[in-house]
C-alpha cells in the first residue's frame, strides 16, 4: 500500500468520502488499515474524521458502528476527545465493547473537564460514582 498511496491522497480520499452520503460498508476497514500504515494520519482521523462520523450518526450503521469502535481503540487515546462527543448510549455502548478503553477514558474526563457536573455526567456513563463525592453527615439529631 505505501508504494500505490502516499498519507496525503489517502487523508484526501477519505475526506472525499465522508461528503458521499452513504458511507461505503468497508470504509471503517481503509480507514484503520490507513493509520496502521501511516501514524502521520491518526491526528486527522481522531479529530475530523471520527467527529464528522458522530454527526453522521455513524452508529445506526452496525457494519461501520463496530469498525468505528475497532478505530477509536486502534487509534487512543487521540480518539478520546471525539468519543467523548458521541451519546451518552452509544458512549456506554463503546465502552461496553471496549472495556479496555473505559479507564483511559475516565482518566482524560478527569484531566480534561473543570466542569463537575460534566465529569459527573460523563463518569455515570462509566458506571463510576463522581471523583469526589460529598460527605455525608450521619450523625443522629439531638434528642
Amino acid at each position: 500500500m505505501t508504494e500505490v498511496f502516499r498519507p496525503e491522497v489517502l487523508g484526501v480520499v477519505m475526506q472525499q468520502i465522508m461528503d458521499e452520503p452513504v458511507i461505503p460498508l468497508l470504509f471503517m476497514r481503509t480507514v484503520i488499515l490507513s493509520v496502521q500504515t501511516y501514524k502521520s494520519l491518526v491526528g486527522f482521523v481522531a479529530t475530523t474524521l471520527l467527529s464528522r462520523l458522530i454527526t453522521k450518526k455513524i452508529w445506526t450503521i452496525p457494519a461501520l458502528w463496530n469498525g468505528f469502535i475497532h478505530c477509536a481503540k486502534a487509534i487512543a487515546p487521540a480518539s478520546f476527545g471525539a468519543l467523548l462527543q458521541l451519546p451518552k448510549e452509544q458512549l456506554r455502548e463503546l465502552v461496553d465493547k471496549q472495556p479496555g478503553l473505559k479507564s483511559g477514558l475516565r482518566d482524560y474526563v478527569l484531566k480534561k473537564s473543570g466542569n463537575k457536573a460534566r465529569v459527573a455526567s460523563f463518569l455515570e456513563v462509566f458506571g463510576e460514582a463522581s471523583p469526589n463525592p460529598q460527605p455525608v453527615d450521619i450523625t443522629p439529631p439531638p434528642a
